[in-house]
């Protein structure tokens, strides 16, 4: 084929691939305040695409209002650019609920919604009132500046 390039683990370029998984502590924030969490996440980098996972754990308080998730890596933003996804776990009720993560203001961090409902932004009281021991789990893949 005219005009493309192919590599094999031989000739491909030392600066196309140089992702290494990094130990990351994602920091999740709220409207009002914050809930009282413990965190954790890893990403990788290659070129510009940003591959990276996290889990926050609730251990108190579920906070107030609106929950964000910092990123790792500056974002490029688009208004509703999807950038991840993700499950929400009531530990108390044993259930999972999916989400989607979007870059909401400027590539900093991320909301989480869930489809399907008319109340889809999660946060201290949706889709549950959080509390010690649920969990946020998530998958994200975004173009970095």
């Amino acid at each position: 084929m005219t005009g493309e390039t192919y590599y094999t683990s031989a000739t491909i370029p030392g600066d196309a691939v140089t992702g290494v998984w990094t130990d990351w502590t994602p920091v999740c924030s709220a409207a009002t305040t914050a809930p009282a969490t413990s965190n954790s996440g890893r990403y990788t980098q290659i070129g510009k695409c940003i591959c990276a996972w996290f889990k926050i754990n609730f251990t108190g308080s579920a906070g107030s209002g609106r929950y964000w998730v910092s990123v790792p890596v500056l974002g490029v933003y688009g208004p509703d650019q999807i950038s991840g996804y993700g499950w929400l776990y009531d530990s108390s009720a044993q259930q999972l609920v999916t989400y989607d993560s979007r870059f909401d203001v400027d590539g900093t961090k991320i909301g989480l919604y869930r489809g399907g409902t008319t109340n889809y932004t999660v946060g201290d009281n949706n889709p549950w009132v959080w509390a010690n021991g649920d969990v946020i789990f998530g998958q994200l893949n975004y173009e970095a500046v």
